[in-house]
């Protein structure tokens, strides 16, 4: 059986559909959205934990393989995550954000989900 949760909001407060109610998602899935929001050095009780956006992917001079590792790192990190598959990477210059796609295979099953990141703040699919 899947583990669930509540949903969360892009803005990571509860999510309330149109109905006024609370809704129910994989929580697996949703771990993975929020790992990737972790910035790393955010949460005080470990600085070490969280993915490193400063670090190595919103840098002057990103390398890419590093950015998937990274990326790479964190999905594996959340409990349930059994592989990670293709991670594309999207780099818009103007706009100064990069967007990855990815697919995951996990206790629940496939998910693919993206994530923008930018110097402006972080976003990523419900």
């Amino acid at each position: 059986m899947a583990l669930k949760d509540l949903a969360l909001a892009a803005d990571g407060d509860l999510f309330i559909n149109e109905t006024g109610d609370f809704e129910i998602i994989d929580a697996v899935r949703q771990g993975v959205q929020i790992r990737l929001r972790w910035i790393k050095g955010e949460w005080v009780f470990n600085t070490a934990m969280g993915t490193p956006y400063f670090e190595t992917i919103l840098v002057k001079v990103p390398n890419r393989a590093l950015i998937e590792k990274a990326l790479r790192d964190q999905i594996l990190a959340v409990d349930g995550v059994t592989g990670v598959g293709t991670i594309n990477l999207i780099k818009d210059a103007k706009t100064r954000t990069l967007r990855a796609s990815f697919t995951a295979t996990t206790t629940e099953g496939e998910i693919e989900s993206e994530v923008e990141l930018s110097h402006v703040g972080l976003r990523s699919d419900r």
